[in-house]
């Protein structure tokens, strides 16, 4: 499902948790490279010899990060680069690598600096349009399990997109997947075992029974989502759960969950 992830690390828990999530949701042959982005230091975040150091230097930083490509499951190369934020700077190695998937720990704040661009996840969310995925603080420290797919799902375009990803997924690794809303037969026709679908009403108790959540998302504009606010962010500071966060549009995983189901309606026909 998911073949080259991108995981930014920073030498902390939040990079070991995201290493840790990557670790679960990479395909058996999936490419892993650890992100690590040298801020600016004129963002307040370091200072010039910071970031010459972490730059220049071709030994510590790998050997530092060791625990990190364990967590993630296989070769894991290191890239580094020197950006205005950690957003940018992620952002521009999922384009150079063609990453299919963006995973990062979950961001600390929780006030109104990160409406204001200073919470690197939703800075992300903002500045990209890759698939990304949110370790929860502490992740790579308690048990790790993919049994259950929760869907946030509203029937708008984002969360058929959503839908797709968490029901191929399914079908991958052989899990149940528990939807927030239930589609209309017409819309997503019954899928086919080992995915089971089950109704539950409300976000936040849908995240407590379930190992992974998987969300849409408009990234519209700053000004608009000041104004009336985004599911995706919400959750990227409430729920405890490993979240999912699926692009506006997916025309690819889209067409591969259709040809899925059409394949499994003619096999039940025959």
């Amino acid at each position: 499902m998911y073949d080259n992830l991108i995981i930014g690390v920073d030498g902390r828990q939040g990079g070991r948790d995201a290493a840790a999530l990557a670790g679960m949701l990479a395909g058996a042959s999936a490419r892993r490279y650890l992100a690590y982005v040298a801020t600016n230091p004129h963002n307040g975040r370091g200072t010039e010899d910071d970031l010459h150091l972490e730059l220049a230097d071709a030994d510590l930083l790998p050997a530092l990060l060791n625990a990190e490509r364990e967590l993630a499951g296989g070769v894991a190369p290191l890239v580094r680069v020197a950006a205005k934020s950690v957003a940018s700077g992620l952002g521009e190695i999922a384009g150079r690598n063609e990453a299919d998937l963006v995973v990062v720990g979950a961001s600390r704040h929780h006030d109104l600096s990160g409406h204001l661009g200073h919470d690197d996840v939703v800075a992300l969310l903002r500045q990209t349009l890759e698939t990304i995925a949110v370790a929860p603080h502490g992740y790579s420290d308690g048990p790790r399990r993919l049994e259950r797919i929760g869907v946030a799902f509203d029937r708008s375009p984002e969360s058929f997109v959503a839908l797709a990803h968490a029901g191929l997924l399914a079908e991958q690794r052989g899990c149940e997947v528990v939807v927030s809303r239930l589609p209309e037969p017409a819309d997503w026709p019954p899928p086919a075992p080992p995915i089971h679908v089950a109704e539950r009403a409300g976000l936040k108790a849908l995240s407590q029974e379930v190992d992974l959540l998987v969300c849409g998302s408009r990234r519209a504009g700053t000004l608009r989502r000041l104004a009336t606010g985004s599911t995706s962010e919400y959750l990227t500071r409430h729920v405890e759960v490993p979240l999912l966060i699926t692009p506006p549009a997916d025309a690819r995983t889209s067409d591969l969950w259709q040809a899925h189901h059409r394949h499994h309606r003619e096999e039940v026909a025959r």
